[in-house]
């Protein structure tokens, strides 16, 4: 499970915590909490949205504080534990559901993952994680085929999580600055001591076909541990005129000035900051 921030998490381990005292603490519960908390209004709001004897106040989606988003996160938490689609009593009484619960209505922003993470706690049953004989997996997605404006993603991962924590923040960052077309490179299970990973060995080829002009990725421990490999990696992207781009680092500084032992160093601070977030 993983939580938006501090204050998320905080705010349903204290929830599950009451929740428990009073015996109710199964899956419906939980995913009402969870989603409950994930965006300040409804932390803020939360009482009246939910009462621990009466249920969930439906009325409360039309209270004046609430945003477009966080009506979003209310609807959400409302489907998840009793399965309601109506927009208020009345509503429900007269059995007009609301459009407003659909999934292209309710997913549609930036909560979207932690409305997927809400789901694995309501129905773990069916979102269970899938177990190949070779967990070692890579995904490529092609947002558009017009090569000269491709922007590459890479992406590397022991786990779910941690390959979902990157993708969010480096689709952030492209949002942020405009990067519509995007090749996203994926390796899932491979150490960053072993450089002969699908993902990174197909970026590599994209590279020499320049069919991206810019490479994007988290932070140095993503793409390496091998100070060599940095080294020709660089002057390979500097042949094809790609600029790279280390959200926590600055390559120059980092990569093309430092030696060995810095590089190191940095690298090892990159794992601890990425463990810190799991």
């Amino acid at each position: 499970m993983f939580f938006v921030d501090k204050q998320h998490e905080d705010f349903y381990n204290d929830k599950i915590r009451i929740l428990q005292q009073h015996g109710k603490n199964d899956i419906y519960y939980r995913s009402l909490i969870y989603t409950l908390g994930i965006c300040e209004e409804t932390r803020r709001n939360f009482d009246q949205i939910f009462n621990i004897n009466e249920g969930i106040n439906i009325d409360s989606l039309q209270s004046k504080w609430q945003t477009t988003t966080s009506q979003k996160v209310t609807r959400m938490a409302f489907s998840l534990f009793n399965e309601c689609m109506y927009e208020s009593e009345e509503k429900m009484e007269k059995g007009e559901k609301s459009q407003y619960y659909n999934p292209s209505e309710i997913f549609c922003c930036s909560y979207a993952p932690y409305f997927y993470e809400a789901i694995k706690i309501r129905y773990p049953e069916y979102t269970k994680s899938i177990n190949y004989e070779n967990p070692k997996s890579y995904e490529i997605i092609k947002e558009n085929q017009d090569e000269s404006s491709n922007t590459g993603i890479y992406i590397r991962g022991n786990d779910d999580e941690t390959i979902m924590k990157q993708k969010m923040l480096l689709n952030q960052y492209c949002k942020d600055n405009d990067i519509k077309h995007k090749i996203i490179y994926i390796d899932k299970g491979f150490s960053a001591n072993d450089n002969n990973r699908p993902g990174l060995n197909r970026m590599l080829e994209d590279i020499e076909k320049k069919k991206i002009n810019k490479i994007i990725f988290k932070d140095l421990s993503r793409l390496s541990r091998d100070y060599i490999f940095f080294l020709e990696f660089e002057e390979k992207c500097k042949n094809k005129d790609i600029e790279i781009i280390s959200l926590d680092n600055d390559w120059k500084k980092d990569v093309e000035e430092p030696i060995l032992e810095d590089i190191i160093n940095i690298i090892e601070n990159d794992e601890i900051n990425l463990s810190s977030m799991s």
